[in-house]
Order: C-alpha cells, then sequence, then structure tokens
C-alpha cells in the first residue's frame, strides 16, 4: 500500500512517480522517501532522497535504494546504514534478499556493535547458515582482541571463527600468524593450519 499526497502515473509508460514525499506499507515493514518512480512493467521501484525501511527485524536509512518486487531484493545504491539489536552495517553498494535472506555489502564496507568493529571489501550474511563472511582486507576489533585475514567467516550457532589466508590474531595473552587459525570461542580452543 502506497500512501502519497500527489502521485503521477504514466498509462502509456506504466510508470508512476512521486516527488512530495511517501511511505509505502507491507506486512510489517514500512519504507518511507522523499522520492519515488515505480516501474510496473519491470517488477522495479527507486527510491530516492532520505529513504527510511522500518522492519521488526531492522531499521535502515539510505540514500538511494532500488527494490525488485517480484524478487523482494532491495539493492543499496549510496550510503546505507542498516541497525539490527546493537549491531550496526555502514555500506555504499550491495543487496539484501529478504526472501532467501542473504545479503551482501560492498564500498566502503564496516560493521559495529559495542566494541566489535569489522572491514571488508565484500561483507556477506547467509541468515540461513547463520554464517558471516568477510573477504578482502578483512579486519576484526573487539577490545583488545585483533583479527586480520584474507577471508574471515564466522559461525554464528558454534561461535566459531575462521581466519584464512594471511591470519592474524592477537589478544592480552598472545599473538598468533599461520596461514589459517581457527578459533571456537565456546571453548576458547585455537587450532591452526600451514606454518604457524
Amino acid at each position: 500500500k502506497l500512501f502519497t499526497n500527489k502521485l503521477t502515473y504514466d498509462l502509456s509508460t506504466k510508470v508512476a512517480t512521486y516527488f512530495d514525499g511517501a511511505t509505502l506499507t507491507n506486512d510489517t515493514t514500512q519504507l518511507k522517501s522523499k522520492i519515488g518512480y515505480f516501474y510496473v512493467d519491470q517488477n522495479v521501484a527507486f527510491f530516492k532522497d532520505s529513504v527510511t525501511v522500518v522492519d521488526p527485524e531492522f531499521e535502515l536509512k539510505s540514500d538511494t535504494l532500488k527494490f525488485d518486487t517480484k524478487n523482494k531484493i532491495a539493492y543499496f545504491l549510496g550510503p546505507t546504514l542498516i541497525a539490527q539489536n546493537e549491531g550496526k552495517i555502514y555500506c555504499e553498494d550491495g543487496f539484501y534478499d529478504t526472501r532467501n535472506k542473504q545479503a551482501e555489502f560492498t564500498k566502503n564496507a564496516q560493521y559495529q556493535k559495542n566494541e566489535q568493529k569489522a572491514w571488508a571489501e565484500v561483507m556477506r550474511y547467509d541468515g540461513n547458515k547463520k554464517e558471516t563472511t568477510l573477504t578482502g582486507n578483512a579486519r576484526f576489533i573487539d577490545g583488545k582482541k585483533r583479527a586480520k585475514a584474507d577471508v574471515i567467516r564466522y559461525e554464528e550457532t558454534n561461535a566459531i571463527t575462521n581466519l584464512e589466508g594471511n591470519a592474524f590474531y592477537e589478544d592480552e595473552k598472545q599473538k598468533v600468524t599461520s596461514e589459517k587459525i581457527r578459533y571456537d570461542s565456546k571453548n576458547e580452543v585455537y587450532t591452526t593450519a600451514g606454518r604457524s
């Protein structure tokens, strides 16, 4: 459902536009933006200028958002901030497949939750596996704990972190360098592979 004071719909091109702000609701999700374009035949909507999305699972603020209404995929086309519980993700490009619970954040991708901070060229989240993967110059800080690797993969269900390629980990007690480092935080056990 779309609520706005003024909407223009071109019957020949099947494109709806608004320029004075609108609210779009879908079940429990509410989206607001100042400008919007709906391409009905292509199942695509563009939202621009002060885009906000409020959902029970997250809140999103963006400059520009493209939404595939058929496949339920949101594409971030500019600076975007996503807040979920206490965590925040910032990126300038990427997508979130709401149906399949898959997300990818690129262009200056960053994550922060309390003292935890992470950066990478690409951040991916698989909501089905509950797995987060940081790829390309991946770095992670949690208080005095620091980690970096080519790839950092975190398995939320098992609380296991895998550092792969040029792996480095440091805390108050130790420094670990190896080709691969696996950390089981439940049992506080490190495993390395390759020269360590």
